[in-house]
């Protein structure tokens, strides 16, 4: 876990052993289709301790590692927020961001002597993301775009091998007592800073008492109509960070991996700059309404989440007392269970050619194909509330790219294997070099 390897060992283990392995003492994968419902539709069913912990200095819990009661009232104050008429009222200031995008990577190949240059993928996706996220979080953008650069706020807290640290020493509950000891002044003052900086916006954003759609207002309006049940201002701060790097995070892996195996695939990317330029007029026709139905879109889409999860780790869960089945297999109270998407998405079990990226599967009934057990955004109560907002931003994103710029593998250079990067529950991205050019029809 600490060298970001236990994902890419627990796929091994399953590659080997089959659909349920034994990976610590009390500890079982599942990569089977009908473990998802009997694990994560189950509310009986929770985080184990070492992983609904939080960061010293952080008052409240955020969304995944709330207790039931307290996420129940997260899931009440911000489902709202990104139902389908609030994302369809978020859209503008979603374009506004896309456009800054396109435009910036115009201006730098036009300044270019070069008819093409190299940029790198996850960087200008993370930008693009961190400032839509931040903006429908805070009401303020980071401003990632406009300066080219992460943020230190962003910097900090995708640091998320410090974060597997804090869980390694909850395994070890001798050690935990050592944490703020052995815990570097750096990483604390860190932590503080980007606290700090969440409480600042909050409240900026709260004084503002604006109505524009964002997820605050959606929470200010739960607050109001069930004053028993508001989230605190500790809970809006902790609510309000889990989002944005939820949001942004998670689309930037999506969107940087999907362009990773597109350039090592033309005939799938020829495909899709065929049907993403043949079908609109204009680039001002691409919108989330006119992008929904393009297949291949959502094709190349579906099959970047299965190679490129954005959670690539186990969302791992506790057996209730008196244990369960799971999978046709009866399970102890207590064992920690979970399902890795990683392991999961890329299991010949589940999908025929796992290492080959085929669009295709997604628009034919591809022979011994278990779609049953893809579930990139999660099932049941805990499952991602932010999905639809997602799909709108994947597709609106990759089709405008797909209309301005002609993409490929830059000369020289060896691609990206995605699948060897490390993974600290989350992908630890290296950078993704993507070779641009305006399109030349």
């Amino acid at each position: 876990m600490l060298g970001g390897n236990l994902p890419h060992q627990i796929k091994a283990f399953h590659d080997t052993y089959g659909g349920i392995v034994r990976v610590a003492p009390d500890e079982l994968s599942f990569i089977e289709a009908e473990a998802w419902k009997d694990i994560y539709v189950n509310r009986l069913f929770v985080r184990p301790k070492q992983w609904g912990t939080r960061p010293p200095g952080i008052k409240a819990h955020n969304l995944i590692s709330a207790p039931q009661a307290d996420h129940l009232r997260y899931r009440k104050a911000l489902s709202p927020a990104f139902s389908e008429k609030a994302v369809k009222l978020q859209e503008p200031i979603i374009k506004g961001y896309v456009d800054d995008l396109i435009t910036k990577m115009r201006d730098a190949v036009s300044q270019s002597p070069e008819t093409s240059i190299v940029i790198d993928m996850v960087r200008w996706t993370s930008f693009t993301t961190f400032d839509i996220a931040s903006d429908l979080g805070w009401g303020t953008s980071l401003k990632c775009l406009e300066t080219q650069e992460y943020h230190p706020w962003v910097s900090i807290i995708l640091h998320y091998k410090a974060l597997i640290f804090g869980v390694f020493f909850k395994y070890y509950p001798f050690l935990d007592r050592l944490v703020s000891i052995l815990t570097p002044k750096s990483a604390m003052d860190g932590l503080n800073f980007v606290i700090d900086t969440s409480q600042i916006n909050v409240r900026k954003r709260l004084a503002s008492k604006s109505p524009r759609p964002d997820f605050m207002s959606y929470v200010l309006a739960f607050n109001e109509e069930n004053p028993s049940q508001a989230l605190s201002n500790d809970e809006m701060v902790a609510a309000s960070m889990t989002l944005i790097v939820a949001g942004s995070d998670s689309v930037s892996t999506v969107l940087s991996g999907t362009i990773n195996h597109l350039i090592q695939s033309p005939q799938s990317l020829s495909k899709l700059v065929e049907e993403v330029r043949s079908a609109f007029e204009a680039e001002s026709s691409i919108d989330a309404a006119s992008v929904k139905h393009l297949p291949f879109l959502n094709g190349v889409l579906q099959e970047g989440l299965r190679l490129c999860p954005p959670t690539p780790d186990s969302m791992r869960r506790a057996v209730p007392v008196g244990g369960t089945t799971i999978a046709g297999h009866l399970v102890p109270e207590g064992v920690s269970v979970g399902i890795s998407c990683y392991a999961a998405f890329n299991s010949r079990q589940n999908f025929p050619r796992p290492d080959e990226f085929l669009p295709e599967r997604w628009l034919v009934d591809f022979e011994g194909a278990q779609k049953e057990a893809y579930h990139p955004f999660g099932v049941g109560p805990r499952q991602c509330m932010g999905q639809l907002l997602a799909w709108v931003e994947l597709r609106v994103i990759l089709a405008r790219l797909v209309w301005n710029f002609d993409m490929a593998v830059p000369e020289g250079k060896r691609p990206l294997q995605w699948s060897q990067q490390e993974i600290y529950w989350a992908w630890n991205k290296v950078g993704v070099d993507v070779s641009i050019r305006s399109r030349i029809d």
